[in-house]
């Protein structure tokens, strides 16, 4: 810590409860290292270390965790470190293979829910680049599993942009995307879809209509390519790192 310069701290990314001790540690040590962390990635809940960090970090604009807890997991620096942030930038990644519900999920996605309106800095929010097995042959994005954030989303002042990854495409309208365009704050939301259909369906952008469809942008991969967590579409988002 003492010989490293200043940009070394400005992304961070956390990947094991030993890394979260260790960082948390360092910052005590080290104060003013903290000021340096810009972005911030969390891979799992990591118990009191993670709001020990953030406590530390007074000058975070991204911050990326998961919603991904199991049910011995100790949220509590997690939900305490929701509260703590103001980022301009929020990605939920490591979405589960198999839709995770239990008390723990259930705390942490409530404090994730409260937050979201509160954050004044709050500009653009990525749902994870997966979906999750919710049934035997049924699969559903994070969005429609918990509609919760999409309403939380829909109720901020400051939101502008939305990134999100459904694979398919109905006739309808989703009701997700339909709650998103009640916002009056929201400029764009990318939509990312599976290599097939090439096109949207013309039922579904005729039921879009005008105002909402032209806040959309479809973003469709090219072969053997892998969804990133948002599309670069705007300057704003231009950088993808986290």
């Amino acid at each position: 810590m003492r010989v490293a310069t200043p940009p070394l701290y400005e992304t961070v990314i956390i990947r094991s409860t030993a890394q979260a001790h260790a960082l948390a540690r360092a910052l005590q040590n080290e104060e003013d290292f903290g000021r340096y962390i810009k972005k911030i990635r969390f891979e799992g809940a990591y118990a009191d270390s993670v709001s020990k960090i953030v406590s530390k970090a007074p000058n975070i604009t991204d911050f990326c965790f998961t919603l991904t807890v199991w049910s011995d997991a100790s949220v509590r620096g997690l939900t305490r470190a929701l509260r703590m942030v103001n980022p301009a930038r929020v990605i939920l990644t490591l979405a589960p293979a198999k839709a995770i519900k239990n008390v723990k999920h259930a705390e942490l996605l409530a404090q994730l829910c409260s937050s979201i309106p509160t954050w004044s800095n709050l500009r653009i929010f990525c749902f994870p680049s997966s979906d999750s097995r919710t049934r035997r042959y049924v699969r559903m994005t994070e969005d429609e599993i918990n509609p919760g954030i999409v309403t939380a989303l829909a109720a901020s002042q400051t939101l502008e942009y939305v990134s999100l990854w459904r694979p398919y495409f109905g006739q309808t309208v989703p009701e997700p995307i339909t709650v998103l365009g009640s916002s009056s704050s929201i400029k764009r939301i990318n939509w990312h879809y599976g290599l097939y259909p090439p096109e949207p369906p013309s039922s579904l952008l005729a039921a879009l209509g005008p105002s909402l469809r032209s806040r959309i942008e479809f973003i469709r991969p090219t072969t053997g390519s892998k969804i990133a967590p948002h599309a670069p579409s705007h300057p704003a988002e231009a950088d993808t790192s986290l």
